[in-house]
């Protein structure tokens, strides 16, 4: 006999928190150091509903006498984490240290040479690869698809598997790129674009409007109120952060050269 019920959405988060309590219950029982690895961290400052998370694991992990629990957030998105981490609102600020990480380079290509090597016993070329990797804007997650692809379909040389696989994995983010920019409005497109261009500081002074009018059809409005929603709708989106006061980055730097090629 088949048993089913359904749950709302209020017992769904009161199983899911007395799941998580009696999570932290058993690592509290753990006679030893915990070491917490938690990827993409940035998610949880995107809804209201990972508070009561966010609230036991600070509680969990901050408000304790020894120094048991640590742990290593990680994160693609510098304004979710600055949400988590550095914002005086923030649910860990000031319990926390927070690092960037400088751009990939060589010892990832040659970290990725080593797992092809070790699935196929074939050895890539090095030279080849990173300058591959290099026209490919250093986006880490294209060259691990591409050399996957390449142990699927054992094709052996770097040449040959870019031939076959790349332009294909460059549409696919093209589309991806593509559908998130359908999503904004012109204004939106022409900061993005300005941004992309290195020109994301100084938006709200008379150049940086200037700048603005010259992309722009003429329709769209150019205010600094409008500026601001526009700048607060790409943040929101995890399209672009601020390193610092009064300049604005992308998120993704892969994203620049479609930008670029973009025509409105």
């Amino acid at each position: 006999m088949k048993l089913s019920a359904t749950l709302t959405a209020k017992e769904v988060q009161r199983v899911s928190s007395e799941y998580l309590h009696l999570s932290f219950k058993k690592l509290e029982k753990c006679n030893m150091p915990i070491l917490l690895l938690l990827d993409e961290v940035q998610h949880l400052a995107t809804d209201n509903k990972f508070k009561p998370f966010t609230s036991a694991l600070r509680g969990f992990m901050v408000n304790r006498s020894d120094q048991k629990v640590k742990g290593i957030f990680t994160g693609s998105s510098q304004q979710g984490l600055t949400r988590l981490f550095n914002d005086t609102k923030a649910p860990f600020y000031n319990s926390s240290q927070t690092l960037t990480f400088k751009e990939l380079g060589e010892d990832f290509v040659t970290f990725e040479l080593n797992v092809f090597k070790k699935r196929t016993g074939v050895e890539l070329d090095f030279d080849k690869t990173k300058k591959l990797f290099d026209k490919q804007n250093k986006a880490p997650a294209r060259l691990v698809e591409l050399l996957a692809m390449m142990v699927l379909d054992s094709v052996h040389d770097i040449d040959e598997g870019a031939r076959r696989f790349d332009d294909d994995i460059e549409k696919s983010q093209s589309k991806t790129n593509k559908d998130i920019v359908d999503g904004l409005n012109e204004l939106d497109i022409v900061i993005f674009k300005l941004i992309a261009m290195g020109s994301g500081n100084g938006l709200y002074t008379p150049a940086g409007e200037a700048k603005i009018k010259a992309l722009s059809s003429g329709k769209a409005a150019t205010s600094k109120t409008s500026i601001s929603n526009s700048i607060n709708r790409l943040k929101d989106k995890g399209l672009i952060y601020s390193p610092k006061r009064g300049k604005w980055v992308l998120e993704d730097p892969s994203f620049r050269d479609f930008l670029l090629e973009l025509n409105q």
